[in-house]
Order: structure tokens, then C-alpha cells, then sequence
């Protein structure tokens, strides 16, 4: 029987109440960063990340606005960014459309944010690897690896441990993947800061 996840039980919580409970997130105790989480700890990105830095962060500041539309703009520009099966910039961005897809998903302006996602996805048949946009696809769905599942529902429940621990289980995924993601998440629920 496949695994499917309850959703998390967000009750009338907003994007903002749950990058308030993510400042409960500590970073350091997870390792050393990777891929894009190093904009967790305030670091710089390195190469071939660097160059990217700018997309990153509008990605993350149209988010914190509520901005759909400049969201995806952003995204765009991110897709296929670095290395690996499935390059940092992808999981960067699912990540933060994973955030979206849960925390917009009851609320008036969902249509702007799956169209925003839609739109990306799309995009990224023709500038990723068609697995890397698979995975991105079922981010963009809000649908993905347990770890992220339980980081979010452990923020809407304010469990700070479980935060802690969901963070930690899922760093530990693909070479900076878990990283990538957990930026990606930060961005998406505007808790991520420059």
C-alpha cells in the first residue's frame, strides 16, 4: 500500500505563524550545509551556486510577500542551477513550492500559487533532468520525502524537538538535496532572511 501522509493540521495557521515557529530551527547542531542551506547559516554559496544567490533570494523575499507570480519568475531562474540528478536549484524550489502547496492549499489565493507551480513545472521538462522534474512536480503537489512532511506538520503543531529532528533526518537526504530542500522550505514560508 503506497505511503500517504496526513496533511498537516495547519488550523487557521499562515505562512508567518509558521516562519515564527521555524526561528525555534537551530542549524548548526544538523552539520555542516550544503547546496543552497548554506543561506541557512548565512554563509556564502559556492560555485556554481553563487551566481544564483540573487534568484534565491527573490525567490524567498516574493514568498515572504505573497507574490505567486514574482515567486515563479524567480523559480525559473533556478532550475537546473548545480549539479547532481537533481541540481540544488530544483530542490531549492521545491522546497519552497512544497511550503506553498500546504500552507496556500485552504486559502483564497491557492489558485495563484498552483498556477505559479504549474508554471514551473512546466518549465522544467525543458531545463532540468525529467527525474529531477518528476520529484520537483510532486514537491510542487505537496507531496514528497517523510522527513519534509514532518517538518512542516511538527511546525504546525509547534513541537520544537520534532522540528529538530525532522530537520536533522532530512538533511541526511542525497548529497545536498535535504539541504537544498530545507532552504527551499525556509524561502517558501518566508522565514529565510537576508
Amino acid at each position: 500500500m503506497p505511503w500517504r501522509p496526513a496533511p498537516p493540521a495547519l488550523q487557521g495557521l499562515t505562512a508567518a505563524d509558521l516562519a515564527k515557529r521555524w526561528q525555534a530551527l537551530a542549524v548548526a547542531p544538523l552539520g555542516t550545509p550544503g547546496g543552497f542551506g548554506v543561506l541557512l547559516s548565512g554563509q556564502p554559496l559556492a560555485f556554481p551556486l553563487g551566481g544564483a544567490r540573487a534568484a534565491a533570494e527573490s525567490l524567498a523575499q516574493a514568498c515572504a510577500r505573497d507574490d505567486a507570480v514574482s515567486a515563479a519568475d524567480a523559480a525559473l531562474a533556478l532550475l537546473g542551477v548545480g549539479g547532481g540528478l537533481t541540481p540544488s536549484g530544483d530542490d531549492y524550489v521545491g522546497g519552497a513550492l512544497f511550503a506553498r502547496a500546504l500552507v496556500s492549499a485552504a486559502r483564497p489565493d491557492a489558485a495563484a500559487w498552483r498556477s505559479a507551480a504549474d508554471r514551473v513545472v512546466a518549465a522544467a521538462a525543458a531545463c532540468t533532468h525529467p527525474i529531477s522534474a518528476a520529484l520537483l512536480a510532486d514537491l510542487a503537489a505537496g507531496h514528497s520525502w517523510a522527513p519534509l512532511h514532518e517538518l512542516v506538520t511538527a511546525l504546525a503543531a509547534g513541537e520544537s524537538g520534532d522540528v529538530q529532528a525532522s530537520a536533522r533526518r532530512l538533511v541526511a537526504l542525497g548529497h545536498t538535496s535535504g539541504w537544498d530542500m530545507l532552504a527551499g522550505v525556509a524561502a517558501g514560508l518566508g522565514a529565510l532572511v537576508f
